[in-house]
């Protein structure tokens, strides 16, 4: 992508172009995350589509101006180039410009708590984007705004084979560690409560005759610390206590690598410095989203939210199938994370209404 350096360029490119090119160059830093800059440039574009006389790129331009705003968490400001665009979007009968401004105000209704018209609005998004093919607007470069919203129309069943569809198209992901939604198509789904299980884009994983011990007891001795930032030594320690340190780190690097072929991506396991991670962006767990859940459900309630903590309450009692681990007892201190957890779930029958 060729990129204008200064005024001057617009000299020989034509003001057409140039605007353009400026428009390009407001995406170029917004995608490198220098908001300051995309904004400045976003309304430097909008001045030479102006000039230009060219309303639909006017009206791509502001609605850029007001995605950046929006992902800056400067909604008050929002409001003026949003409405500015649904106006030519009206005018001009143009259904992407419409699909658009209806994700955007769905993103603003949501962040600003109010659940309903986020749905509202979603509905209407995501219908368009079904009965037009829509995938390729200029929201999809911002995930920060897109990802919430697919959550929640997933989770309000909104069109769903669309969003899923969207969802791999743009390659969008969550944080399981802070994600609400269950609905999310998670790559890997791990399930330590009642019971383990692993499955892999939706399908249970089965091991035949003879499950592959070693990485699986790897994976659940690196849920039961935490799943973050676990010291490679210590998980060698830990599942190799008789072997000499060499020979236990050795043996850890093999089951890890066996651990990641049975996941089917290698980034589903994360090394860095010394130590291993889950990616949270691929894999589900659900003690993980219990205890985020459960947690979020007592804050609310603390706060005097009846409402969100109930509805929190709900969806990590959903998740509770019973004991972490149950049939697990050669993991150090499984119990404690047993307990914790048993403890953590009668902590929420008193937020439920008898």
């Amino acid at each position: 992508m060729l990129l204008p350096s200064d005024e001057h360029d617009g000299q020989h490119i034509g003001p057409v172009f140039y605007a353009i090119g400026i428009f390009q160059k407001g995406w170029f830093y917004a995608l490198k995350g220098d908001m300051d800059k995309a904004l400045n440039l976003a309304q430097h574009s909008i001045v030479l589509a102006q000039q230009s006389k060219g309303r639909h790129f006017e009206a791509v331009a502001t609605l850029s101006l007001a995605l950046m705003l929006a992902a800056t968490k400067r909604f008050e400001e929002v409001e003026i180039p949003l409405s500015e665009v649904e106006t030519v979007a009206n005018t001009l009968d143009h259904v992407s410009l419409t699909y658009s401004c209806h994700l955007l105000r769905a993103y603003v209704f949501l962040e600003a708590a109010t659940r309903r018209q986020a749905i509202a609005s979603l509905e209407q998004a995501m219908t368009l984007g079904r009965q037009h093919d829509i995938f390729f607007t200029y929201e999809s470069w911002l995930p920060s705004i897109l990802a919430p919203l697919c959550a929640l129309a997933l989770e309000e069943e909104i069109e769903p084979t669309y969003v899923r569809q969207l969802i791999r198209d743009k390659h969008l992901t969550l944080d399981a560690q802070t994600a609400d939604t269950l609905e999310w198509p998670w790559v890997v789904r791990i399930q330590t409560l009642g019971q383990f299980q692993i499955t892999l884009n939706r399908e249970p994983l089965s091991f035949g005759r003879k499950a592959p011990l070693m990485p699986l007891r790897l994976l659940k001795e690196l849920i039961n610390l935490g799943g973050q930032n676990i010291a490679l030594t210590r998980l060698s320690d830990n599942l190799w206590p008789d072997a000499d340190g060499d020979a236990a780190y050795r043996s850890l690097l093999t089951t890890l690598a066996r651990l990641r072929k049975l996941l089917g991506r290698e980034d589903t396991l994360i090394v860095q410095g010394g130590l291993l991670s889950l990616n949270f962006h691929l894999c589900w767990v659900d003690c993980v989203a219990f205890e985020y859940l459960a947690n979020q459900a007592i804050r609310e309630c603390k706060n005097g939210n009846t409402e969100r903590a109930h509805e929190s309450c709900i969806r990590a009692q959903s998740i509770y199938n019973g004991s972490f681990l149950p049939a697990e007892d050669q993991i150090l201190e499984v119990d404690r994370k047993r307990d914790q957890l048993d403890q953590l779930f009668q902590n929420l029958q008193a937020i439920l209404p008898s």
